[in-house]
């Protein structure tokens, strides 16, 4: 996905809740209303992709959404998009071991 698809997506959802600005902001301590209204109103053209990040988890919340994040914004955009797995915590996984000679 474009990173301005998702920026102005990020932004058309954050515009729905015109008004509760504020609430949003109180929800998540890394996000101030300061922040969340230029960015609404434009002032802000270039966030960064953390901030955007938490941004659609500040959102995700206040909609009551499963915390998805980024992962889950383009999977929706992206269908066809094929999503990793989380680590499995097995140190050698996806890495090529070479097999010992007998």
């Amino acid at each position: 996905m474009d990173a301005d698809t998702l920026l102005h997506q990020t932004v058309v959802r954050l515009r729905t809740h015109e008004g509760k600005y504020a609430e949003i902001a109180r929800q998540n301590p890394d996000i101030g209303y300061s922040w969340l209204t230029k960015l609404a109103h434009g002032q802000i053209t270039n966030p960064t992709i953390a901030s955007l990040q938490q941004l659609i988890e500040a959102l995700n919340a206040f909609e009551g959404l499963e915390r998805g994040g980024l992962a889950e914004v383009v999977a929706q955009a992206d269908p066809v998009m094929e999503l990793r797995a989380e680590p499995s915590g097995d140190v050698d996984a996806g890495r090529i071991v070479p097999l010992e000679t007998a």
